[in-house]
């Protein structure tokens, strides 16, 4: 469930934030929306040692870095993602543009 991470990266407008502050925009993600992808910061911290080893993001000590690269890379790979593409639920066809719309404004913010 890594594009719940993007959402939350991208979505909030920033290009870096520590651990610790992206659990808290979990927290208050499951409180407003019900929705949770990991049980404790731990796993939170698979999941993003799984997306930096991908190329997604960089992780540099407790932060959570992306470059524009990055960035491109993550957006193109979610295009690609066809489960999301054809998932007709409303509030995941609303959570895919919202990570998309937010990306791109994102990128656009970003130099080189």
């Amino acid at each position: 469930m890594w594009y719940f991470i993007a959402y939350m990266l991208f979505c909030y407008g920033k290009q870096e934030l520590t651990v610790d502050e992206l659990w808290e925009l979990h927290r208050k993600m499951y409180v407003r929306y019900k929705i949770s992808f990991c049980e404790n910061v731990e796993v939170l911290k698979n999941y993003l040692r799984k997306l930096a080893s991908l190329g997604f993001v960089v992780l540099q000590d407790n932060k959570i870095i992306v470059h524009a690269e990055k960035l491109q890379k993550l957006i193109a790979c979610m295009e690609e993602d066809s489960l999301l593409q054809d998932d007709q639920t409303y509030y995941l066809a609303y959570l895919w543009k919202r990570v998309q719309q937010a990306m791109r404004e994102l990128l656009a913010k970003i130099p080189g």
